[in-house]
């Protein structure tokens, strides 16, 4: 029996062959893609998830001795829950999501990040626990000039090595509303 084809076994129960594991499963123990089971079992698939997010945690604690010399948080020390803070204003990826990428991007990406354990990473995140704290400094003066030259928001964030969210949360801090920022081109 191929690793994809079903059959009813003598119990009249209809099976399919697991292509990882082998065994012989009843097609509950299958996930559905669209119409179509999946090959591997569920069990398979989540331990071959389990081993694959291992292995880039591994990864990513090796990329951090590398560049850092040690895997611990930049500011505290601490060498639980660390995270990697995206500290230059650009993001391409999310660490934890890049497990399918190579080392080099991988390591590429890091390098614009500093380890942070979970506390120091939200303090750096949070205004008095309630508001999210932008992560560069934006020059306002910049942006509106951009703005005036027609250039969009995306196109200023860029050009100011920040994110979108981030150049807005600086507009409404210095008073300058969505709205207005958007009249500035007209």
């Amino acid at each position: 029996m191929s690793a994809t084809t079903t059959r009813v076994n003598e119990n009249g129960e209809t099976v399919r062959k697991c292509s990882i594991c082998g065994n012989e499963l009843p097609l509950k123990q299958f996930d559905r893609s669209g119409k179509y089971l999946k090959t591997a079992c569920k069990e398979c698939r989540h331990k071959r998830y389990v081993e694959q997010q291992e292995r880039h945690s591994e990864r990513v604690c090796r990329f951090r001795i590398q560049l850092w010399g040690r895997d611990a948080c930049a500011s505290c020390g601490a060498t639980e829950d660390l995270h990697q803070h995206h500290n230059q204003g650009v993001k391409n990826y999310e660490i934890a999501a890049m497990v399918d990428k190579t080392d080099d991007e991988v390591l590429s990406e890091m390098k614009l990040t500093i380890p942070l354990c979970g506390s120091c990473h939200g303090k750096i995140h949070t205004i008095d626990g309630i508001g999210h704290q932008p992560r560069t400094n934006v020059d306002i003066d910049k942006a509106i000039e951009l703005r005036r030259k027609g250039l969009s928001l995306e196109d200023i964030a860029s050009e100011l090595r920040t994110s979108r969210r981030t150049l807005c949360n600086h507009l409404k801090e210095n008073g300058i509303e969505y709205s207005e920022i958007q009249k500035l081109a007209a």
